[in-house]
């Protein structure tokens, strides 16, 4: 079990790497504010919609929250990866 949590531990250190390389400090300073806005009405809406969900199924609020926090980090990288990778098609580029 701990060889496979130190494995995690080092996709998550060279995923995180890997999406420092692709950044550029000139494209960063104009989209930041719009990228900021973005990631933190995803964050407040999945907690919202998870956190409501919970609570309908009989679950304690702060496990929705707790869930939805993390669905919204590991979605937000997987529509990176999915970018980066060219699965999308091009006039879409903008969009992302």
């Amino acid at each position: 079990m701990v060889q496979v949590e130190t494995f995690a531990q080092f996709g998550v250190v060279f995923l995180l790497f890997a999406l420092g390389l692709e950044f550029s400090l000139p494209k960063l300073r104009v989209v930041g504010p719009v990228a900021v806005l973005g990631g933190v009405l995803q964050i407040a809406l999945f907690m919202f919609l998870c956190g409501l969900t919970a609570a309908l199924c009989g679950a304690k609020l702060s496990e929705g929250v707790f869930v939805g926090t993390f669905l919204s980090m590991s979605s937000t990288a997987v529509v990176i990866m999915f970018a980066q990778d060219g699965y999308h098609p091009k006039y879409m580029t903008s969009t992302l």
